[in-house]
């Protein structure tokens, strides 16, 4: 299906990040290993050093004191002026699969564009929705179609665009008449929108999103 750009063009990269608690032992020394490594372990770094020390002092003490490790740490806090710091890191948990929403809308103003418009609704709609298998109750369902996008300049693919992955059609809302609804005399609506979801069947990590951005860049499909 060739169909005209939508007005607005939406797309997003997300990575998440989460902070994990790493424990008291493995932090003082990743603090003992990043002073260092900055040529900054006689200044200021130091007191982030002693802190993740006061806190690994205090977890141990806790253990061998049967759970009294936050009166002692209160203690060492008070007369030290030193207060453990949270032993946390940010890691790397994944990427999410990503969605997106086009909205056309189609004034046909002819019983010719009329049928042209109800042909392209007809394929989003009937390419969505999957074939059940058995007669009398759905045993199982064959997958609907899955669906390539390209955003085009003339015949070649606009390379000042984003590509999007293999897609699956998630939604179809269509509203036909507008603000009013009306038709031509043949009963065929005189206005329709079409707001179309599609979500990515395939992660855009970076080889696959630098293989779409080359296509493009070449003129592939």
């Amino acid at each position: 299906i060739a169909i005209y750009m939508p007005q607005n063009l939406k797309f997003n990269l997300k990575a998440d990040y989460g902070s994990e608690d790493i424990g008291a032992a493995l932090g003082a020394f990743a603090k003992l290993r990043d002073s260092w490594n900055s040529g900054g372990f006689f200044d200021a770094d130091l007191g982030a050093i002693a802190q993740q020390a006061g806190k690994l002092a205090t977890g141990l003490s806790g253990f061998f004191t049967g759970g009294l490790g936050s009166g002692i740490g209160a203690a060492v806090q008070r007369r030290t002026g030193i207060a453990p710091a949270a032993m946390t890191e940010m890691i790397f948990n994944g990427i999410d699969y990503r969605s997106f929403s086009f909205t056309f809308k189609f004034t046909p103003r002819s019983r010719k564009e009329s049928d042209v418009v109800n042909n392209i609704l007809h394929t989003f709609k009937d390419a969505m929705l999957p074939t059940r298998y058995g007669t009398r109750s759905i045993a199982a369902y064959q997958v609907p179609h899955e669906f390539v996008i390209r955003f085009m300049k003339g015949t070649k693919i606009n390379p000042f665009i984003d590509q999007i992955g293999l897609c699956a059609c998630t939604d179809i809302d269509i509203d036909y008449g507008g603000d009013k609804f009306s038709t031509h005399p043949g009963g065929d609506p005189v206005s329709i929108d079409m707001t179309i979801g599609f979500r990515e069947l395939e992660l855009m990590e970076r080889t696959r999103y630098n293989e779409l951005r080359n296509s493009a860049r070449l003129g592939g499909k």
